[in-house]
């Protein structure tokens, strides 16, 4: 089935090999053209872990640090986070001590790129379910904003709104455009709790650009219809809804990995921040 090419030789004989390229390489172009990545979600062990024998070995004969990508979070490292104004927790919102506020104050949970069914989290197993089981028994509305009628959707229920792969943020950006357009945001708490909005109202209007971020500017590249958008952001700014984005439903993975990631990120929190982030049921 075909030649490899490769002939098998001895460990001595590799070890030469090796050693005698990094030589090499230092004595032609200088140690700082040897790099050493290390993985984003480290390897454990003596080669792979940040503190290893590789790292200790890259230090003796001097390399180049390769800084991996924050592959879990991007979207929000490379994007949220400058609407946080802080890079805590890589720049995805904080989520603990808040199921008691929202079984309590909810009345609208979306998912928007989320399917904690299929994505629960490291070591939690399947308690979030239970969770969402109680919310849906307490009547909390969902919808699931996803390209797939994914496993979350199929079982709580709900509304589905089908979106192209990568173009979440889009969608977003017009419901916030309704939102401005009705006066449907929270205005007290946008003057009192954010900066910049009035930059990022003209950009809605289209102000600047003479391009309206309407419901309809957003069909061609979403193919979520119009009126569908409307009444998704009536339907969100009328009720006290939390939102679960990503993986687990609180950042990780999902639409935030993808090319417009940090778009769709930056969205969500000031999507979040228009309807009063941190009020009873609002998170």
């Amino acid at each position: 089935r075909g030649i490899s090419g490769y002939k098998r030789i001895s460990w001595d004989e590799a070890l030469d090999l090796v050693a005698g390229e990094i030589q090499r390489q230092k004595r032609v172009h200088g140690p700082g053209s040897i790099v050493i990545p290390m993985s984003s979600h480290h390897q454990w062990g003596n080669v792979g872990y940040y503190l290893s024998s590789l790292m200790r070995f890259g230090n003796l004969i001097g390399f180049t640090r390769m800084a991996a990508n924050p592959d879990s979070w991007e979207g929000w490292y490379w994007g949220a986070m400058h609407h946080w104004g802080h890079a805590q927790r890589v720049g995805i919102a904080g989520n603990y001590g808040t199921v008691e506020d929202c079984l309590q104050e909810a009345e609208l949970m979306v998912f928007w790129s989320s399917d904690p069914e299929s994505t629960n989290g490291a070591y939690m197993g399947f308690e979030g379910t239970q969770r969402r089981l109680w919310a849906k028994e307490l009547g909390i509305q969902f919808v699931h904003i996803d390209p797939h009628y994914n496993p979350t959707a199929q079982l709580l229920g709900g509304r589905w709104i089908p979106i192209r792969p990568q173009t979440d943020a889009a969608l977003a950006i017009a419901i916030m455009y309704v939102w401005v357009v009705e006066n449907l945001y929270d205005a007290d708490y946008v003057a009192t709790r954010t900066s910049g909005f009035d930059d990022w109202r003209h950009y809605l209007l289209g102000t600047h650009d003479g391009v309206p971020k309407s419901p309809e500017w957003q069909v061609s590249e979403t193919a979520v219809p119009a009126r569908e958008v409307r009444d998704l952001a009536r339907l969100w700014a009328g009720k006290k809804t939390y939102l679960a984005v990503g993986a687990a439903g609180s950042g990780f993975g999902g639409a935030g990995r993808g090319a417009c990631g940090a778009q769709w990120a930056r969205c969500m929190v000031m999507m979040m921040a228009m309807r009063g982030l941190g009020k009873p049921g609002v998170n």
